[in-house]
């Protein structure tokens, strides 16, 4: 009887490997899941006041795909239980016609979802274009719902997004508050090196020198991420292993990972490679002496160095004048370390707001201004020749010209 028994259970394993062998080749197959739920919370007959939480949890079942997979989920709100146009395609969208009807959180593996009760306020704001406190109602109803997608390292072959499912909207209401809506801080680069005078640095202002913010380009609302150039004359030189004495230089995130930040391709001149974590690529160094525009793009971490084309006037000095020293000349200092520079920086630190305009030092012939009105604030922009003053807060700041596009940014320290 024992025999039997052992013999029925042997056969009835090798028919279950047989099927996870089936399931489970080389080349998997995944099935369209036909349910998803998305639980009803206890607390969602109640009224939950944003202000006041921390966070809304929320839990779900894995869609029915054919076995367990690795999932990403996510989160997602809308104010009357339509989800059609996103907050991401409003922002995609320059002519300002599409108007999202729902708002879409970061993804998460956990089945166990947690969205920060501050985002969902966000999210309501944004949602309803709310500019001001005084509209903000005592309460209001929401449909929160979660999109699931199978991990595409669990089948790297599948069309796993064609494989994504909604899960029913859960109907809650809420207690709102009003929050400031504000774009995501342009992601700074910085240049060091060789060619910069020798700064190796992390100090912005003092051992490493920002990129320029393009004022025409469009950055990343949500993580700040985009184009930023650079205009000046370089140098080239020739290497020593992978690095050059002279007109060597890297670009490094604001964070100043050495192991992620932008570097040569050991000893290819012209080129610009990212360095995720590997091997260090060395110095980037350009293919010949000469004006050249650097572009860096911080969402693809994809950098080049294009020959600039256009005219170009030499100045031996940059200054900043403005209300803070009488209209006199304080100079800047050149990016270059050496030789021809346009580029131009200084470190200021202003009691009180201020007027300035950027001039060549010792006369009023070149000047670069900005701005509809004497005194506005702008931080960034392309200065004109005889332009309005500049308006600058009080505190400390970075202040940078690129005397060949005229582009300034001034930064906060």
């Amino acid at each position: 009887m024992k025999k039997l028994l052992y013999s029925a259970l042997a056969l009835a394993c090798l028919g279950i490997f047989a099927s996870c062998e089936d399931d489970r080749d080389d080349n998997p197959t995944l099935v369209e899941a036909t349910e998803f739920i998305l639980n009803e919370p206890a607390y969602a007959s109640q009224l939950v006041d944003l202000a006041t939480s921390s966070q809304i949890n929320l839990v779900c079942s894995q869609p029915n795909w054919q076995f367990p997979l690795a999932v990403s989920y996510v989160p997602q709100v809308s104010l009357d239980g339509n989800f059609t146009v996103s907050n991401l395609q409003q922002d995609a969208d320059e002519t300002g016609a599409v108007k999202a009807n729902y708002y879409q959180f970061d993804p998460t593996t956990s089945n166990n979802i947690s969205i920060n009760s501050e985002e969902v306020a966000k999210a309501i704001t944004y949602l309803n274009s709310w500019n001001s406190e005084d509209v903000i109602p005592s309460s209001m109803a929401i449909y929160v719902r979660a999109i699931a997608t199978p991990s595409t390292q669990t089948a790297p072959t599948a069309p796993v997004e064609s494989l994504a499912i909604a899960s029913n909207a859960v109907k809650m209401t809420v207690s709102p508050y009003y929050v400031e809506l504000a774009d995501a801080p342009v992601v700074m680069w910085y240049l060091v090196g060789n060619l910069f005078g020798g700064k190796w640095g992390s100090i912005p202002g003092e051992t490493a020198l920002p990129m320029f913010i393009d004022p025409e380009a469009a950055y990343d609302k949500k993580d700040g991420t985009g184009v930023l150039t650079y205009t000046n004359y370089f140098i080239t030189g020739d290497y020593e292993g992978n690095e050059c004495g002279t007109a060597g230089f890297k670009i490094q995130p604001s964070n100043f990972n050495w192991d992620f930040g932008m570097t040569g391709d050991n000893s290819t001149k012209g080129s610009i490679i990212y360095r995720d974590g590997g091997s260090d690529g060395g110095h980037i160094v350009a293919e010949a002496d000469g004006y050249y525009t650097l572009t860096l793009d911080t969402k693809t971490l994809t950098g080049k160095l294009e020959k600039y084309e256009g005219d170009v006037k030499t100045f031996a000095s940059v200054s900043i004048s403005g209300s803070f020293n009488d209209w006199s000349d304080t100079e800047m200092l050149p990016y270059n370390g050496s030789g021809e520079n346009h580029a131009w920086y200084t470190v200021q630190e202003f009691s009180e707001k201020v007027e300035l305009k950027f001039k060549e030092t010792g006369s009023w012939d070149t000047n670069w201004g900005f701005g509809s009105e004497n005194g506005e604030v702008n931080l960034r922009g392309v200065g004109v020749g005889n332009g309005n003053n500049i308006g600058i807060e009080a505190g400390k700041w970075l202040i940078i010209l690129d005397d060949i596009t005229g582009v300034f940014n001034i930064m906060a320290l």
